[in-house]
């Protein structure tokens, strides 16, 4: 015969050993870990996730994942990434995802939020404005950053298709490469990025801006001055797995565009302190007067997308991209 203390201690044996087994079955998942996003992303492009970084910073992404940052070096390094699959959430040129979507690469682009970036500077000054710009001969220099920028082949589309730019000749640097021959011969003519802009017009205060990609495109198609230029894209095999994230990654981006737009410098302390080696905050507040917050769903920037794409095929066909390419899926 057991004691009442026997008795009792069997109980509670048996009653642990069935909530150790309740608790290590194999059927059921009982972590409270967040899963962890890997972000690949660049310090020298700012605006464009700013109002991410802020939402973060705010908590908003507190209760369903981290974010592990990750830095693409250029370009290639990105494509490269994007059609290995490798990363959860990217930020990058549009052109990259898209190219690499019709490639096959497992990419939904969440939102566009670079729309406003290229820039003509100059020192010469007979070039003031963009009319200046357009009387220049054809094959006039223009040396440009970075190597691949996308601002170039929709230059050369303006100037095949329209009667709004001359064809220019365009030279391709590296930024720090452009920096150094701008300093040195500022009457030259010059195209590049923000907050490129900005360092250089700090570094060599005799150039100004002649203007804007986007208001060439926009006086000679009549659209709006904005191009889609570069966003955030996810993997689609993490956007199956996780698509609360996926969905709270668009409204964190909609949501603090819109708060952020009055005043952006706002978001400036939000960015992650590795950023500082790329791009200081004062460089980032100066640039926020000539680059905008704007953002609008890959599925909402459909349009401007293929627009952009049907004006640098120069008449050639591109392949539709896929429909899951844009984000959030259409409802039949």
């Amino acid at each position: 015969m057991f004691s009442a203390g026997a008795r009792t201690h069997s109980i509670l044996m048996v009653f642990a050993l069935g909530i150790f087994f309740l608790f290590s079955s194999p059927q059921q998942s009982w972590s409270t870990e967040l899963p962890e996003i890997t972000f690949y992303t660049n310090g020298q492009a700012t605006t464009p996730q700013l109002a991410l970084w802020y939402g973060i910073s705010k908590g908003e992404l507190d209760d369903l994942c981290t974010i592990h940052i990750k830095q693409w070096k250029d370009m290639n390094h990105l494509r490269g990434l994007v059609l290995a699959g490798k990363g959860d959430l990217w930020l990058g040129h549009v052109d990259a995802f898209s190219q690499a979507a019709r490639r096959g690469a497992p990419v939904s682009l969440l939102a566009v939020t670079g729309w406003r970036k290229f820039f003509f500077l100059s020192g010469n000054s007979s070039l003031r404005t963009l009319t200046d710009l357009q009387k220049l001969p054809a094959k006039t220099r223009v040396h440009s950053a970075p190597p691949d920028s996308p601002a170039v082949p929709v230059l050369q589309s303006l100037a095949q298709s329209t009667e709004s730019l001359p064809a220019f000749s365009y030279t391709p640097h590296p930024g720090r490469a452009l920096a150094l021959d701008a300093i040195k011969h500022p009457e030259q003519l010059y195209l590049l990025p923000e907050p490129l802009v900005t360092v250089l017009l700090l570094k060599a205060p005799q150039l100004h801006v002649v203007g804007s990609v986007e208001e060439l495109y926009a006086s000679a198609t009549g659209k709006e001055p904005f191009l889609p230029w570069a966003g955030l894209a996810m993997n689609t095999a993490s956007m199956a797995k996780h698509p609360r994230i996926a969905a709270r990654i668009l409204h964190i981006v909609d949501k603090y565009t819109a708060k952020l737009q009055p005043t952006p410098e706002k978001a400036l302390t939000a960015l992650p302190k590795e950023f500082g080696r790329f791009v200081s905050s004062k460089i980032i507040a100066a640039s926020l007067s000539r680059d905008i917050l704007r953002a609008k769903s890959g599925q909402a920037a459909r349009t401007d997308i293929e627009d952009l794409e049907r004006l640098t095929a120069r008449g050639m066909q591109l392949p539709a991209l896929p429909s899951s390419f844009f984000y959030p899926p259409v409802e039949n």
